[in-house]
């Protein structure tokens, strides 16, 4: 198991010692510190791959459902276009907003 939290606890603590002699090295310590956080997002958001929710494509998976019961979702969502978690809900009842 990784130990980067205690080792930016313990690097704080050295970058203050240090910053209370007014040493420069402080101001490295500190670089140290933001160079061991990682990235919380990325950068750039993927375009969505499915299309998105219509009463349409909601009555096509009840369709589908109720003539092909053992159809996947995923192969239901591979007919209609959306991914599997929408054909999930749909199954489960639940009512997106959609025009």
């Amino acid at each position: 198991m990784s130990e980067i939290v205690k080792a930016r606890e313990i690097l704080a603590l050295v970058r203050n010692a240090l910053a209370t002699r007014s040493d420069p090295l402080a101001q490295d310590v500190s670089t140290a510190i933001e160079l061991m956080h990682r990235d919380k997002h990325k950068p750039v958001r993927a375009t969505a791959s499915s299309n998105p929710m219509t009463s349409s494509i909601e009555g096509s998976i009840i369709h589908l459902i109720d003539n092909a019961p053992d159809m996947s979702t995923q192969e239901i969502a591979a007919i209609v276009g959306v991914n599997s978690g929408r054909v999930s809900e749909v199954l489960k009842g639940k009512k997106n907003d959609h025009g």
